[in-house]
């Protein structure tokens, strides 16, 4: 870890590295709390997409498409901002 190696020589030349590790792992807990929030999002759409199937399994016959890969290809062209932006 870059960050450590940085407080390590801060301690080398004899200053307390105190600070910049406490600001070191307050960044990361930033960062993780946004990678959480991001990942809590995705999870959420997965859980409608769920919901989606699960209804549309419910009504379709044995043996019939039930279309889940549809309401993929409907979900990613209706409006969502990433998918726009990697085309």
């Amino acid at each position: 870890m870059d960050e450590l190696a940085s407080a390590f020589r801060v301690r080398e030349r004899g200053e307390l590295p105190c600070g910049t590790v406490y600001a070191l792992v307050t960044k990361k807990l930033e960062l993780m709390d946004e990678e959480i929030a991001a990942l809590t999002k995705r999870r959420e759409g997965l859980v409608e997409l769920m919901g989606e199937w699960d209804a549309r399994l419910a009504v379709t016959p044995e043996g019939r498409p039930a279309g889940l890969l549809e309401v993929l290809s409907e979900k990613s062209g209706s409006g969502d901002e990433r998918s726009r932006a990697r085309r």
